[in-house]
């Protein structure tokens, strides 16, 4: 049962990431020093998502819901299925698109039982690459 549960919310992560994050962008050629040294990986993109947490940003409006989220991004394997989608715990990233999807859920909960946010990765004009919250969606 908990086989399908995760199956079942792995498809929902990836669709969520395919439908809602992804567009035509090509991150990897969009930083503004030409130079394309610095690719999207698994482990830049952990980082990047823990250094988020600290400061979420505007489109956050309950900080404390998606900083459950930490502590399995912090240990989880990275675990790659289909050709462009990992997962680093409750994170589905697409790292072709630089774009991921977060989801923590609550199923006991009275209220807040299922929260998402999808968002973006983006590289700055220093090539470092950091993470930024684009659509949040707090289930009450």
């Amino acid at each position: 049962m908990k086989k399908r549960v995760k199956l079942a919310s792995v498809f929902l992560l990836t669709l969520s990431v395919a439908v809602g994050c992804s567009n035509n962008r090509n991150p990897q050629k969009e930083s503004s020093t030409g130079n394309v040294d610095h690719p999207l990986t698994p482990e830049i993109a952990r980082t990047a998502l823990i250094q988020m947490m600290d400061n979420p940003g505007p489109n956050v409006s309950r900080r404390d819901l998606l900083g459950d989220a930490l502590p399995a991004l912090k240990t989880s394997p990275v675990e790659k299925y289909a050709e462009k989608f990992i997962q680093i715990g409750p994170c589905v990233i697409d790292l072709k698109t630089a774009t991921f999807a977060i989801r923590v859920e609550f199923p006991n909960a009275d209220r807040h039982k299922s929260n998402h946010w999808n968002g973006e990765f983006r590289r700055s004009k220093e090539g470092v690459w950091t993470a930024e919250v684009t659509k949040e969606a707090i289930a009450l």
